[in-house]
Order: C-alpha cells, then sequence, then structure tokens
C-alpha cells in the first residue's frame, strides 16, 4: 500500500556546518575565564543567574583579546 519513501538528507545550515576546534582549557586559560566573568558580573552584566547576552559578548571580546584565542559562545557557556 505504502511504498518506501526515501527523503534526501538535509544539509546543515549555518553555524552547525562548520566544525569547531576542540577548546583548550589549562590553569592560565581557566584563570582568566574565571577573572573575565568576576569582572563582567562586577559590571552588571549578569543580572538574574545568567548573563544576558550583552554579558556573553563582553565575555567573549574581553576572554579572547586577553588569551589572545578565539573561542565562541558554545564553547565558553559549556565550561
Amino acid at each position: 500500500m505504502f511504498s518506501n519513501i526515501v527523503q534526501p538528507l538535509q544539509q546543515p545550515s549555518g553555524k552547525e556546518s562548520e566544525k569547531q576546534s576542540k577548546a583548550y582549557w589549562d590553569d592560565i586559560t581557566m584563570d582568566a575565564f574565571i577573572k573575565v566573568c568576576v569582572a563582567k558580573t562586577l559590571a552588571r552584566n549578569r543580572p538574574n543567574s545568567h548573563f544576558s547576552k550583552l554579558g556573553w559578548k563582553n565575555v567573549i571580546k574581553a576572554f579572547n583579546n586577553l588569551t589572545r584565542r578565539n573561542y565562541q559562545y558554545r564553547q565558553l557557556k559549556n565550561k
């Protein structure tokens, strides 16, 4: 009655298709991340229990400038 219908696989779009490199967290990088998070919390970029969108942008920018790495939002958020 029903034939097997094969649907084409959907290609991932945008950021999903880009493979991120694995973040490397040594003691110096971890210390820098904590210092940036504390600074941005004191700057009121964390109004409740999490950073706001502007807060995350500031954390990412400050962390990447301090460590000269190019970590993305998900890499920092997962840490």
